[in-house]
């Protein structure tokens, strides 16, 4: 696998409230950079794939001891370039390696 990013996974956590109500305090934590291969998709694989077309559709292949899930989130930062973007998690498979669907946000 080449790696052509540095990659931090997001996952939604929720905690029972202080009081004595049934609520959820939602939050994230956030797991320790990783490097990753970050790459996007064409537009005629993410119509094929996803049924649709996605503006900002990208396959992230990484190694992790997380269960990563539709829903999680994952920032990265491409070689070479400044900006960190963020990635919702749409679709996550695992074999030898993590091979996660995600969609750039804004």
């Amino acid at each position: 696998m080449m790696y052509n990013a540095d990659c931090i996974l997001i996952e939604p956590t929720g905690a029972r409230s202080d009081d004595d109500t049934l609520q959820l305090e939602h939050g994230d934590q956030e797991h320790p950079q990783q490097r990753c291969s970050l790459r996007q998709m064409s537009l005629s694989r993410e119509v094929t794939v996803l049924g649709k077309l996605a503006v900002g559709a990208w396959v992230c292949r990484l190694q992790s001891p997380f269960a990563i899930q539709p829903g999680w989130r994952l920032r990265a930062r491409l070689d070479g370039e400044g900006a960190w973007h963020t990635y919702d998690v749409r679709r996550a498979s695992k074999a030898l390696h993590w091979n996660l669907l995600v969609e750039r946000v804004g």
